[in-house]
């Protein structure tokens, strides 16, 4: 059993194995990125820079105590695109694991997410056996909280206990043997799910981490909206307490809400194709992506007064941008990228916006 903050760079077997590659300011500011204001950001090795099968959606941090270490969580889903020549099926959700204490120093590692199927262990799929979606992550302590709409569900991790996994070069096997072996399609580790919590209204296209009570964080989620494609849910935020999706014992019907924050946002300021949104003091960053070809745009609001939220201007924002979450511990807001060759990890300022 391994935890997140042992990990050590350059570790082939036991730590971090990959290595990401930082970008300058002029890269960022470029085409296909186009971030007006970028802070830093770096880029995946090739194979993950490049994969069609894998998609990065959410986004979350986690730094130790003494704040030596700062990591980033990246959830990516598994879309099986290869399925016609290996039918190996879907693989579910895999984690990245990035170190960036030092950002001219980028090493990361994969982690398979996996819940438990009897004496057994099995991929994060739906009915239909299909990878979830993962649009969302957030963390609090060392619990990941990961957003599953395929099954209108809010999941639980640990990552104090990362799994050790044996080798699978055939990279077919998400198992638990009699003999107690765990297999990852050949990733080194795993991480088994602690909770699942139904939630009602189930808004789980994306997460983050509010931090704006200290004293109690929440979990915010929100609904995918287009109705040209048939995502018609209304475009809503909702908070939810952490403490309800680890104790998960019932279905929650969010009508239990953090003190001090309106239990839903329901208003169609949020618009069309939100990716992300996180919440800065009594703004709302709203993450948007409008498909492969066309840029993004970063919206804020003001949500002071929750009932009459006023919009506070946009931003360009990358290609394919997905999931956002405003720092704890800095002045960072972080996001993430999908598209094949497009796909980046950045930073802006939250004092360089309205």
């Amino acid at each position: 059993m391994a935890r997140w903050d042992s990990l050590a760079k350059r570790d082939e077997l036991h730590g971090l194995n990959r290595h990401g590659q930082r970008l300058s300011d002029d890269d960022m500011r470029e085409s296909p990125y186009c971030i007006e204001r970028p802070h830093t950001g770096f880029r995946w090795n090739d194979g993950d820079w490049e994969t069609i099968e894998w998609y990065p959606q959410g986004i979350a941090g986690i730094t130790n105590a003494d704040q030596s270490k700062k990591f980033l969580l990246v959830s990516w889903y598994h879309q099986n695109r290869e399925k016609k020549k290996d039918k190996l099926g879907f693989k579910g959700v895999r984690v990245s694991l990035v170190d960036v204490t030092d950002m001219d120093d980028i090493w990361y590692r994969h982690v398979l997410l996996v819940e438990r199927d009897g004496a057994s262990i099995k991929p994060l799929t739906n009915a239909a056996g299909h990878s979830i979606h993962a649009g969302g992550i957030a963390v609090l302590g060392t619990t990941l909280y990961v957003a599953d709409s395929a099954n209108n569900q809010i999941r639980s991790f640990d990552l104090s206990r990362l799994v050790a996994a044996a080798p699978d070069t055939g990279k077919s096997r998400c198992e638990k043997t009699a003999d107690g072996t765990y297999y990852a399609y050949d990733y080194r580790y795993l991480m088994i799910q602690q909770a699942a919590r139904s939630v009602t209204p189930a808004l789980l296209s994306f997460m983050s981490m509010d931090w704006s009570n200290p004293t109690s964080p929440s979990l915010l989620t929100g609904g995918f909206y287009y109705p040209d494609k048939g995502y018609d849910t209304s475009p809503s935020v909702r908070w939810w307490r952490p403490e309800d999706i680890v104790n998960a014992t019932t279905a929650l019907t969010g009508e239990r809400t953090p003190p001090g924050l309106a239990g839903t946002l329901k208003d169609c300021f949020l618009g069309e194709k939100a990716q992300g949104a996180t919440r800065v003091g009594d703004r709302l960053w709203v993450s948007r992506s409008y498909g492969e070809g066309n840029q993004g745009r970063l919206a804020i609001f003001n949500i002071a007064n929750p009932s009459a939220p006023k919009s506070l201007g946009s931003a360009s924002w990358p290609i394919g941008a997905e999931g956002i979450f405003a720092a704890k511990t800095s002045d960072n807001v972080w996001c993430c990228t999908e598209f094949p060759e497009k796909r980046i990890v950045f930073a802006v300022k939250k004092s360089a916006y309205p």
